[in-house]
């Protein structure tokens, strides 16, 4: 809190006083495009066609899409990532979700900031506008606010262009322009003490910035489409034998005469693996074949309360997955 804001001159022209500063990094690396929601989930807006991965924290690490999960109806995705992401920490999605005025809620909702890497330019009070460099060279943000729904609070927007130097824009006003596509917007909820991504850039003008709101359900429910159903084990009635078929992408979990089915990768088709859930404690799991998840990713939980992989004598097998989460 009470960060100063300064101007070209280094006169302190207003602060950033009223909440906490937000963590940016869940965004993606340099274009902001794309923010982290789920560690192996990403939101943007469906127009943004083209990318086809994203990175994150020092852009070291590609992710790449493997399902770009189009929302019906609306200019929001919700994609998948062919493994999980581990440089930052996903940004919380709004809890008020697509309801007619929910974001003109100033106590819940004081603060709102954004960050992208659109067209940078300078436009001051007089209307004149000085180019710095196109879209996608690096990240800029600032405040936003005055937000008004309409879609049926399936859209938020606020005249961010004509009301750039107005007191209800914040005290560092920003207007996104080209290449902003997609870019997060969050709000400081003062419920859960946390900064929420509560709309993703989807258009802009003359008129200002409209944000597609995040549907949390419905990222949740394509998580739940990529995972199969729990696996229990059952003390005292021997291990879990997993046996995988390469060939079409399938295998099972077999304790007894109780059968789970999994998937995985199918050919080069990632997406094809789904995410396994494991319950029970003091599990055994004997490896009968080299099993490849594809996407699909297991719980931190398999090494706390199973004990190691083990495969049968004088055989060699492989677990290959994106990556295990708590």
């Amino acid at each position: 809190m009470n960060i100063p804001i300064y101007s070209k001159t280094g006169a302190v022209i207003g602060y950033l006083n009223n909440v906490p500063m937000p963590d940016f990094s869940s965004a993606n690396h340099q274009s902001a495009v794309a923010t982290l929601v789920s560690p192996q989930y990403i939101v943007s807006v469906k127009h943004n066609g083209g990318y086809q991965s994203v990175s994150f924290g020092d852009g070291e690490n590609g992710y790449r899409l493997v399902d770009r999960n189009n929302q019906p109806g609306r200019d929001f995705h919700a994609p998948r990532l062919n493994k999980l992401v581990t440089e930052v920490e996903p940004s919380l999605m709004t809890q008020s979700g697509m309801v007619s005025g929910a974001y003109s809620d100033k106590n819940r909702y004081p603060a709102f900031y954004r960050v992208g890497s659109g067209t940078q330019e300078i436009r001051d009070t007089n209307g004149h506008i000085t180019s710095i460099s196109g879209a996608y060279s690096y990240l800029t943000g600032g405040t936003a606010g005055s937000l008004g729904s309409y879609d049926q609070g399936k859209m938020i927007s606020t005249n961010t262009n004509n009301q750039l130097y107005s007191l209800a824009q914040g005290p560092m006003g920003t207007h996104p322009r080209s290449g902003d596509s997609g870019s997060p917007l969050f709000a400081y909820d003062s419920v859960l003490q946390k900064w929420v991504i509560v709309g993703v850039d989807s258009s802009g003008g003359g008129g200002g910035t409209n944000w597609a709101v995040v549907d949390a359900n419905f990222v949740n429910q394509a998580i739940q489409d990529d995972t199969d159903a729990p696996v229990t084990f059952m003390a005292g009635q021997g291990p879990l034998r997993w046996a995988f078929d390469s060939t079409d992408g399938t295998g099972t979990l077999t304790q007894q005469e109780t059968v789970y089915q999994m998937h995985g990768q199918k050919g080069a088709n990632l997406n094809a693996g789904k995410n396994l859930v494991f319950n029970g404690v003091d599990g055994q799991i004997v490896l009968e074949d080299t099993v490849n998840q594809g996407a699909g990713r297991c719980p931190l939980t398999i090494i706390i309360r199973y004990s190691p992989l083990t495969v049968p004598p004088g055989r060699a097998q492989v677990w290959i997955l994106p990556g295990m989460q708590r």
